[in-house]
């Protein structure tokens, strides 16, 4: 599982092990991504960040299901 979390929203305090320390036995398994944009909003609203969210979710996919990408060609 990808979790992707963002640091846009002033009123929210988030940042990138929280589901770790929400759950502490995810730490040590495996199948389990954290990633965190400090700079984004929640809608990844700017082009940059938007294209940040698509690199990262393809090479996740290409590393986690390679015959989904074989199937997308």
């Amino acid at each position: 599982m990808c979790f992707v979390y963002t640091g846009g929203m002033t009123a929210e305090y988030n940042y990138r092990d929280q589901l770790f320390d929400a759950i502490p036995a995810l730490r040590d398994g495996h199948g389990v991504e954290l990633h965190y944009f400090q700079h984004a909003d929640h809608t990844f609203s700017r082009r940059e960040m938007r294209s940040n969210l698509v690199q990262l979710l393809l090479h996740w996919l290409a590393t986690n299901f390679p015959r989904s990408q074989e199937a997308v060609r």
